[in-house]
């Protein structure tokens, strides 16, 4: 799977590496967000993301789903499972909710720290202003 988070200071590039990644594909099988909720990803439809580039264009603002952006790197798809109120009884239901992978992702931090299972997923290149806008 492809997934990398560009690290690196403030203008040093990061983002316009990701711009460049993502106008190699084709706009439909890119997916830009700046933020995920916990639950979002698994609501995004059963085959939305499915071999598509996910962007998010700072990594705090994958903080909260950084599970669920693991799982479709690395794995075929997620899983939720939630109640909810059956229209006809109205009694509680449990629903589950599926997005296939894998993904690919990109993201960028100023930070120079990664949560462990992050850098474990995905390559991390540093960027610099020395070196102009390739890492």
């Amino acid at each position: 799977a492809l997934a990398g988070t560009f690290k690196g200071g403030s203008s040093s590039g990061k983002s316009h590496i990701v711009r460049v990644v993502s106008d190699l594909m084709p706009p439909e099988e890119v997916n830009e967000f700046t933020h995920f909720s916990r639950q979002a990803l698994y609501y995004t439809g059963e085959d939305a993301l499915r071999h598509h580039l996910v962007i998010c264009t700072e990594i705090a603002g994958r903080r909260e789903a950084e599970y669920a952006v693991r799982a479709l790197i690395s794995g075929p798809s997620i899983t939720s499972a939630m109640p909810v109120k059956d229209a006809v009884t109205g009694r509680l239901v449990t629903v589950t909710f599926r997005v296939n992978g894998p993904i690919a992702f990109l993201d960028t931090t100023t930070d120079i720290r990664l949560h462990a299972e992050n850098a474990n997923a995905s390559s991390t290149p540093s960027c610099s202003r020395s070196c102009g806008n390739s890492c």
